[in-house]
């Protein structure tokens, strides 16, 4: 996700202030065994943090499934990382636009199940009204 976001994995490497070319991110993705320790290379909370920190992430955020955050953020084109830099009065002005949007939504969706109903009754009172007359 984070190399998707850089555009590449040097990419990512200069954001968080690592040498275009080294590897520790490469070897994390692709499950490097490392010699060490004979298990796959991981990242860390110490790493995790200052990744956090030079993206300008939340707190936390690399701890936090991409999956559950891509159902949990409803924005596309608004990374949670600006929205939460934002001063809280600012973040509750947008809260509440976004609310009566919705709220708009919700009534015009309403008022179109309702006209919808309304022509419905209409269409079959005008069946009802032409079958009568034929037998009429």
């Amino acid at each position: 996700m984070l190399v998707q976001e850089t555009g590449s994995i040097a990419a990512l490497n200069r954001a968080t202030g690592k040498q275009d070319r080294d590897s520790t991110y490469s070897q994390i993705l692709n499950g490097s065994i490392s010699s060490a320790t004979g298990r796959p290379k991981e990242m860390g909370a110490t790493m995790a943090r200052k990744i956090e920190e030079h993206l300008g992430k939340p707190l936390g955020w690399m701890d936090t499934d991409p999956e559950d955050a891509r159902t949990k953020w409803p924005f596309i084109d608004i990374a949670p990382s600006r929205f939460s830099a934002l001063p809280d009065r600012v973040k509750g002005r947008i809260e509440e636009r976004v609310l009566a949007m919705i709220e708009e939504w919700e009534r015009s969706e309403d008022t179109m199940t309702e006209l919808q109903k309304a022509v419905s009754e209409m269409e079959g009172i005008a069946a009802s009204a032409h079958s009568r007359k034929r037998r009429a």
